[in-house]
C-alpha cells in the first residue's frame, strides 16, 4: 500500500514539473514575440519618418540648420529681421534678406567664409575690421566644427533662398511669374522662391511640397495637372482619388484656389516660373543644386 502511494505521489510531482517546464516555454516564447513585435513596430516607424523626411527639401533642411545654430537670434525670424542699433547704425546685424546681404557676401565660397569662420580671411586680416570688431556690440560667430559638409550645404541653399540669390530669373515670362508668386502668396506656404517645404501635419508626408522637389513628379504628371492644382486647389486625378482625398482632407493647411484670383496671364506666367526653377535646380532632394542664372549674374 505504501509502495502504492509512493508511486502515484511520483508521478503527480513528474506531471507538475512537465507542466511547469511548458509554461517557462510559453513564457520564453510569449516574451520573445513581444520583443520581436516592439521592434518591428520600431523599425516600421523609424521607416515611415525616414521615407517622410526624403521629400524635405536642401532648404527647408537649411531653415532647420540654422534654427539649431541660433542664427535667427540675431538675423531675426527666418533670417529676415536683423538687429538695428540707431546710434550705430554701422553695426547692425543684416537681415538675409532685401538685398542687404549682397553688401557682404559676392559668392558662395565668400558666404561659407561667413559662415564657418565669422568672416572671409580677407577681411578678417584688415586693421578696419579688427579694429571695428573691437567695438561691434555683436560679432558674427563662426560655426566651424559645429556643422557638417551637408549641413552647410543646407544652409547655404536656404540663405540663398531668403536672400532671393540671382533672382529674378533671366528668362522674361520666368521672371513676370516670380512676381506673380510672391505677390500671391505662393511663397509663404511653399517657402522662399517654393523652394521650402514646411511643416503640414495630417497631410500625406507631413509637410507642403516644394516646386523644384521629387514630390512635384508625383502629384503633378503634366501642364494640364499643374494649371488644376493652381485654379481649383485640386487636380482631378487626386479629386477622383478616395485614398488622396483622405489626405487632403485631414491636411491642416490647405491648396488655395486661383481661378477667380489670377488672370490668364499671371497663370501661364506662373507656370513658366515653375517649369525654370525645375529646370535650374533639378527635383532631387539630395541637396545637389545647379546654378540659377539670372538678375545680376552673381
Amino acid at each position: 500500500m505504501g509502495g502504492t502511494k509512493s508511486a502515484l505521489r511520483a508521478l503527480k510531482e513528474i506531471g507538475l514539473g512537465t507542466v511547469n517546464g511548458m509554461i517557462d516555454k510559453w513564457r520564453r516564447w510569449a516574451l520573445v514575440s513581444v520583443l520581436v513585435a516592439e521592434n518591428l513596430a520600431l523599425l516600421t516607424v523609424w521607416g515611415i519618418a525616414r521615407w517622410r523626411q526624403q521629400g524635405v527639401t536642401p532648404v527647408e533642411r537649411g531653415k532647420q540648420v540654422a534654427e539649431r545654430l541660433g542664427c535667427f537670434t540675431c538675423h531675426g525670424p527666418g533670417g529676415i529681421r536683423g538687429i538695428t542699433f540707431a546710434k550705430k547704425p554701422r553695426f547692425d546685424c543684416p537681415p538675409w534678406d532685401g538685398g542687404t546681404a549682397m553688401m557682404y557676401v559676392h559668392d558662395e565660397s565668400e558666404l561659407a567664409e561667413w559662415i564657418l569662420d565669422g568672416a572671409p580671411k580677407a577681411l578678417r586680416e584688415t586693421a578696419s575690421y579688427q579694429r571695428e570688431q573691437k567695438e561691434r556690440l555683436v560679432r558674427m560667430p563662426a560655426y566651424r566644427g559645429l556643422l557638417s559638409d551637408d549641413e552647410l550645404r543646407d544652409l547655404v541653399a536656404y540663405w540663398k533662398a531668403i536672400a532671393e540669390w540671382q533672382m529674378p530669373p533671366d528668362d522674361p515670362q520666368a521672371a513676370k511669374g516670380y512676381e506673380v508668386a510672391k505677390a500671391s502668396g505662393c511663397f509663404s506656404c511653399h517657402g522662399p522662391l517654393g523652394r521650402g517645404s514646411p511643416p503640414n501635419p495630417g497631410s500625406f508626408k507631413g509637410y507642403i511640397p516644394a516646386w523644384d522637389s521629387a514630390d512635384f513628379e508625383e502629384l503633378v504628371r503634366d501642364e494640364a495637372e499643374l494649371e488644376q492644382w493652381i485654379l481649383d486647389g485640386v487636380s482631378e486625378r487626386f479629386r477622383n482619388n478616395p485614398a488622396a482625398q483622405f489626405f487632403l482632407r485631414r491636411a491642416t493647411i490647405k491648396m488655395l484656389a486661383y481661378r477667380n484670383y489670377l488672370s490668364r496671364d499671371e497663370l501661364e506666367a506662373l507656370k513658366a516660373y515653375i517649369r525654370w526653377l525645375r529646370q535650374r535646380t533639378g527635383s532631387s532632394s539630395d541637396g545637389s543644386e545647379k546654378n540659377l542664372s539670372g538678375g545680376d549674374g552673381r
